[in-house]
């Protein structure tokens, strides 16, 4: 079988014969393409011939134990790590000077390029390997986001256009389609013939009549075979969601000019229930959206009123959206309010204060202390009540918020930082405070403080 891998190994040393221990990999001990790697489920579960498991040699060349944390794992160009990936397996400890094993179990058409983050106890840090895939299965399927139905409107004929790709060395016939959506259908004749290297267009269509569910599509099995070939087949997931089919009787933005700051403004939208549901308005929730009634049935006219408090309206021209739900559907339908407001703004950056835009905690030291702990203070400077919905921060740390309900204006409230202090070294974290804004002022905002500091080990 075909190498499907190539490896690029990111390896750093740091020794200290005394107090360290350090994780070195090994190019060379690196296996590739071994047998079909087989789990203990039903064999009619998986493709197993598609599953592959590589190994990866490590040695502790340190002084102490070395002991694996996690290990995580990402796509090359995105700096979001998972929390844990469960298809990477390495030893749970290492005494000095002992070797061990990396187990990584992959499918050569499920990437393309990736990275394993291997985290242990190393002075040297986290071990990055690179995972560089070029399989491609004999058949695949593509499609342009430009003709793709992310939307469509309850009734309405959803369209799905893909291309079928031969990537193997003999002409393919596609035969058939199977659909787990009965509503689901292929707008074209088959069967169809593929020569290789060459791509055919097919066409699905969908009746979304009577469909309130959140995902509509499904994952069709194309079938086909080669000349005088078994007959096989391949997937595709194709989705989109189903919103409600409503007809505006009118704009769908309600304009204002020069409003004072601090004004509540108020806009009416129009509407006709298109659909063949009936539509329920009884869970909004929402006191600055209103509706007429709240049982709307197929056929039926309504209206909706929205208010917005523009204190905390961005300077000069604003557009705010206004999600309008409908039960039983799960995505909703959204009109718009734009304008000018006079009057002074603050700015984002000031509704919320008590803390520089850096804090810098200088040196720690870890000889007693394992986790650093910092509580920031901070004010509702706003005018309005806000309810922090998240903090975050990233690798080797963590945010959180003490208060849960309702910060009024002029009140304080404490963001809790904390930092493993096993990490030795310089470190600098970003905090993601975001919060929302009462009183119809329809703000979500997102306040970022800095962190750094240094940790210093035994």
């Amino acid at each position: 079988m075909k190498t499907l891998f190539t490896f690029s190994l990111f390896f750093l040393f740091v020794f200290n014969a005394l107090h360290s221990q350090t994780l070195e990999l090994y190019r060379h001990d690196v296996l590739l393409d071994t047998v079909p790697f087989k789990f203990e489920r039903s064999s009619k579960t998986y493709d197993y011939s598609k599953f592959r498991e590589i190994r990866i040699g490590c040695l502790n060349t340190g002084k102490k134990d070395l002991v694996f944390t996690t290990a995580q794992q990402a796509v090359i160009h995105d700096t979001a790590w998972l929390p844990a990936t469960p298809n990477v397996h390495y030893p749970n400890s290492l005494k000095p000077g002992q070797y061990g094993e990396i187990s990584i179990i992959y499918t050569g058409n499920t990437i393309s390029v990736e990275r394993i983050k291997i985290i242990s106890n190393s002075r040297t840090g986290a071990e990055i390997i690179a995972l560089h895939c070029t399989y491609k299965d004999p058949v695949t399927i593509n499609y342009d986001n430009k003709l793709y139905n992310f939307k469509v409107k309850e009734g309405d004929l959803a369209h799905f256009n893909c291309v079928i790709m031969n990537n193997g060395t003999k002409t393919i016939t596609v035969d058939s389609v199977s659909f787990a959506e009965p509503t689901l259908s292929v707008a074209m004749k088959l069967p169809v013939k593929v020569d290789p290297g060459k791509a055919v267009e097919v066409k699905l269509n969908g009746n979304s009549k009577g469909k309130m569910n959140f995902y509509y599509g499904g994952n069709p099995a194309f079938f086909f075979h080669a000349d005088k070939g078994r007959e096989d087949f391949v997937t595709q997931e194709f989705s989109c969601v189903i919103i409600p089919n409503l007809v505006f009787q009118g704009p769908d933005t309600f304009f204002v000019r020069h409003e004072k700051r601090g004004t509540t403004v108020t806009g009416e939208f129009k509407f006709v229930n298109k659909g063949s549901v009936t539509l329920d308005a009884s869970k909004s929730g929402n006191p600055c959206i209103v509706f007429d009634k709240t049982s709307i049935a197929p056929g039926e006219n309504f209206s909706v009123k929205v208010s917005y408090n523009t204190l905390l309206a961005d300077s000069g021209h604003f557009t705010k959206e206004f999600p309008i739900l409908f039960s039983p559907f799960f995505y909703s339908f959204s009109v718009y309010m734009a304008g000018e407001v006079d009057g002074k703004w603050e700015g984002k950056n000031s509704l919320v204060s008590g803390v520089d835009a850096t804090i810098d905690y200088g040196t720690i030291s870890n000889d007693s202390v394992k986790v650093v702990k910092r509580v920031i203070t901070m004010k509702n400077n706003s005018g309005v009540a806000i309810t922090v919905t998240g903090a975050t921060t990233s690798d080797g740390a963590h945010a959180g918020c003490s208060k849960k309900d309702a910060i009024q204006p002029g009140e304080n409230f404490q963001v809790i930082f904390i930092y493993d202090a096993t990490h030795v070294g310089i470190f600098e974290r970003a905090i993601s405070i975001t919060y929302t804004s009462a009183d119809c002022t329809n703000g979500l905002f997102t306040k970022v403080i800095r962190v750094k500091g240094e940790v210093k080990g035994k």
